[in-house]
C-alpha cells in the first residue's frame, strides 16, 4: 500500500478544497501508529538497559564496600601482629626493606668508603670477581 515516493510513504494531498481522502487520513494514521509502536519499543529497550546499569551500580557499590571492609580488617589484624611482634611498634619502615638492608651492609659502607664496597671486595651481582 505504501508508495515510491518520500521515503516509501504514499504522499498526503489535500484536493482543492483542502481536505484529504478517507484513504489517505487512514494510511497516515497506520504510518502515525507504527511510528508510535517503533518509538515504545525503543524507549521499552532504553528503560531496560538503564535498570539493568542501576542493578550494576548497585552491585558494584556493595562488593566495593564488602572490599573496603575486608581491606579495614586485614590492616587492624596487621596492625595487632606488627605491635605483637619484638620491637613493640609498628615499623615506619617497610620490614622487606630491612630485611635487605640486614643483608647487605656493604652498600652504606660503599658510599662512605669506595674501598670497602662489594667491587672492592670481589663481590658482584654473579657473585665473586675472579678472573
Amino acid at each position: 500500500m505504501n508508495g515510491s515516493a518520500g521515503g516509501g510513504f504514499r504522499p498526503a494531498t489535500p484536493n482543492s478544497k483542502g481536505q484529504y481522502s478517507d484513504a489517505v487520513l487512514s494510511e497516515l494514521e497506520n504510518q502515525n501508529d507504527a511510528h508510535v509502536e517503533g518509538i515504545s519499543a525503543k524507549v521499552k529497550m532504553l528503560k531496560d538497559i538503564t535498570i539493568a546499569i542501576g542493578d550494576e551500580i548497585r552491585d558494584s557499590s556493595k562488593l566495593t564496600d564488602t572490599m573496603n571492609d575486608s581491606f579495614d580488617n586485614t590492616r587492624v589484624r596487621l596492625r595487632g601482629t606488627m605491635n605483637r611482634m619484638p620491637g613493640g611498634e609498628m615499623k615506619k619502615k617497610n620490614p622487606l626493606a630491612e630485611e635487605l638492608d640486614a643483608e647487605q651492609p656493604w652498600e652504606d659502607e660503599e658510599k662512605v668508603n669506595p674501598e670497602k664496597g662489594p667491587i672492592a671486595q670481589g663481590k658482584t651481582a654473579m657473585g665473586s670477581n675472579q678472573d
